[in-house]
């Protein structure tokens, strides 16, 4: 189990923590912006401290910098716990590219110039099976009933081969039947496409959710890194996970919209080979340390992290209500340990929630 090091801290590294009661991540900042602010720390050396919020803005920030040690801290311990998820699973990934294939349970295969290429990949033949259910709602005929069923059971089967069965006899049952589809006949042509697609989307198994990858995902995570049961069944063994990671649906887990912050960041930690391998091997040497924390606790010293040369606050200051400057005072006091070289970093709901850097004293 987790150590107690002092009253309000866990340290997590390498240990289960299963224990703990699975709830939502929420956050106040919907978007974050660091783009601009990757030259400022490239290459920055010494030790980071960072206020987790949503975990791919800070792995991002470590891919760019070089620490000898990261202190991944936060007051909700789910997001503690997801973070170490996360960076555990670079662990069993050769490639930045099965990385975002295992993160979304869904197999890849092919050669992808970049992280959007593959999402594309993805979504270009996953949006045939929505419209073929958009198109399904439109079987409204009682004399389609059999119709209706089959593509049902298509869009249902549990197995790819059960999918394309249901969905060969549908294609045979619509062409006798079109005709007799009030409206649909003008349609026919761009059904015809969505059709094609979902055939396609069917043959190419790989890029349909797979529920036996994402098992073999969640059982290496869990008997090798100890990661909780709770959160791989909110996550990778979620066959919605996916849509969560795009839209931040209800702000569950990846609230932070994944795809999007990826748009936003173009250098972000999984753009470049470099910026992936420089992450996994600081997880891997355990230059990574997790912990449970409240930052603005005054009876918790914070020189427990050492001399800083990176601070990242996420939007803290907008959590506990005080302005910036004000709670950096309050972190100093606290005995950060900081000096006028130490380089502050904080995100706002304001201004569409770019970083920016601040002034340590």
């Amino acid at each position: 189990m987790a150590k107690n090091v002092r009253k309000g801290i866990i340290f997590l590294i390498g240990q289960d923590y299963s224990s703990y009661s699975f709830k939502d991540l929420r956050y106040a900042s919907s978007n974050e912006n660091l783009q601009d602010i990757y030259n400022r720390v490239e290459g920055i050396k010494g030790n980071g401290l960072f206020v987790i919020g949503g975990f791919d803005q800070v792995a991002s920030l470590l891919g760019h910098s070089e620490l000898d040690l990261a202190h991944l801290v936060d007051n909700n311990l789910t997001a503690v716990e997801y973070a170490r998820f996360r960076l555990a699973l670079t662990q069993i990934c050769d490639t930045r590219f099965e990385y975002v294939g295992r993160l979304i349970s869904r197999r890849v295969k092919g050669i992808f110039n970049n992280i959007s290429s593959l999402r594309n990949f993805y979504s270009s033949r996953e949006t045939a099976s929505v419209r073929l259910f958009n198109f399904y709602r439109t079987l409204y005929d009682e004399r389609l009933t059999r119709l209706r069923k089959l593509l049902d059971l298509s869009l249902c089967s549990d197995t790819i081969e059960e999918k394309m069965l249901y969905f060969g006899q549908f294609r045979m049952e619509f062409e006798k039947e079109a005709g007799n589809i009030r409206g649909i006949e003008w349609r026919r042509e761009s059904l015809e496409e969505d059709f094609c697609r979902y055939e396609q989307f069917l043959e190419e198994r790989e890029i349909a959710y797979d529920s036996l990858f994402a098992e073999e995902t969640a059982k290496l995570l869990c008997e090798n890194f100890g990661i909780s049961k709770n959160l791989l069944e909110e996550t990778i063994l979620s066959e919605y996970f996916e849509s969560k990671l795009n839209w931040g649906e209800n702000d569950m887990v990846a609230g932070r919209r994944f795809w999007s912050f990826i748009e936003s960041n173009k250098d972000h930690w999984l753009s470049s080979d470099a910026y992936f391998e420089r992450v996994k091997s600081m997880y891997r040497e355990e230059r990574i340390k997790f912990s449970q924390l409240d930052l603005t606790n005054e009876d918790i010293s914070l020189n427990l992290f050492g001399d800083l040369s990176l601070v990242y606050l996420s939007n803290i200051h907008e959590w506990v209500k005080v302005e910036l400057g004000e709670l950096i005072k309050c972190l100093c006091l606290n005995e950060l340990g900081v000096n006028e070289h130490t380089i502050f970093l904080y995100t706002t709901t304001k201004g569409k929630g770019k970083c920016k850097m601040a002034t340590p004293l």
